[in-house]
């Protein structure tokens, strides 16, 4: 871990003084992507779980941490509805994701720009709960993006990015009238 602060503070350095004045020079960030943050470069290698619903991705993740992850089901119906980043953190809890875009401290905060339209871009909040946009189907207080924070081992080294089930197959094709 040592040798890893070392080049990460190395980096850091290499680019606040070589191109972030550069980037500012030809505002690079107007056209392409904003400048790197601290968070950019202390966070954590992810891994993206996706794949057909129902196949057991929630559940992997909670036997690769050998405990159960705060906010998460597993059932055999779906039961992962929104994009769950799994953290390392002190303390066992979710935050939601429009929390989760204004901290400096995480690595999300390049989807600040998309705001609440981002996370509300699948579902539109009411008092009584979330609708889904892509139906009549009504899911209390279902969030887009959250994330669940707890302290283990693994999770000291990697975050590990949860997804709702996609179709595939005969069943896609037949909802899409093919």
């Amino acid at each position: 871990p040592e040798a890893i602060r070392t080049v990460t503070s190395a980096l850091k350095e290499l680019y606040r003084e070589k191109l972030l004045p550069l980037e500012e020079h030809y505002r690079f960030g107007t056209f392409h992507s904003p400048a790197l943050e601290d968070a950019d470069f202390d966070g954590k290698p992810m891994v993206l779980v996706a794949g057909q619903y129902s196949t057991g991705k929630t559940s992997f993740i909670q036997y690769l941490l050998e405990q159960e992850v705060p906010g998460s089901r597993v059932g055999p119906e779906p039961t992962t509805d929104c994009f769950v980043a799994v953290m390392h953190g002190d303390k066992e809890g979710t935050v939601p994701g429009n929390a989760l875009v204004v901290d400096p401290d995480k690595p999300f905060r390049k989807l600040n720009p998309f705001g609440n339209t981002f996370l509300n871009r699948c579902a539109a909040s009411s008092p009584e709960g979330v609708f889904l946009s892509l139906g009549p189907i009504f899911v209390p207080s279902l969030p887009v993006f959250m994330c669940a924070q707890l302290p283990n081992q693994v999770l000291e080294s990697i975050s590990i990015i949860d997804t709702p089930g996609i179709l595939s197959g005969a069943k896609q094709r037949v909802s899409r009238g093919e």
